[in-house]
């Protein structure tokens, strides 16, 4: 759990993937890893752009917090939640991945089916599946 961070002590959790790839992302070896997790906010108290860092529980009355969007160090800003008890956290995967130089183009293979993208930025591309799929093969 974080110590003062936008809402003080709790688990933060971004809607958008880029946001924690800009700062918060585990990195080894040119490999990054992100945790995909299933959060149960309930009730969110929604604070915008204004920080509490002094939070270690929800306000009463809620169960998580919410704000934003804000923006961290380089990354793309993004809204997030942040919740203070372990029990609200499931987490369903590991995504390892690289980031790739601009206009490198991907093949992603998903089962039977076959995605391309293109790096727009030095950042991973964009890319929605669905959670049932579990093995992603990557040929570049």
């Amino acid at each position: 759990q974080g110590k003062g961070g936008y809402y003080g002590r709790g688990a933060y959790f971004a809607e958008n993937a880029a946001y924690s790839n800009g700062s918060f992302a585990f990195s080894r070896d040119g490999q990054r890893q992100l945790l995909l997790a299933r959060v149960l906010c309930g009730k969110a108290r929604d604070f915008g752009q204004q920080l509490h860092r002094m939070l270690c529980k929800p306000p009463p009355g809620y169960n998580s917090v919410t704000g934003g969007p804000h923006k961290a160090r380089a990354c793309s800003p993004s809204r997030i939640w942040v919740v203070y008890d372990r029990a609200q956290v499931y987490p369903a995967y590991i995504v390892s991945y690289i980031t790739l130089p601009r206009d490198t183009k991907v093949s992603i293979f998903c089962g039977d089916a076959m995605f391309q993208a293109v790096a727009l930025r030095h950042s991973p591309a964009r890319l929605e599946l669905p959670l049932r799929q579990k093995t992603l093969h990557f040929a570049f």
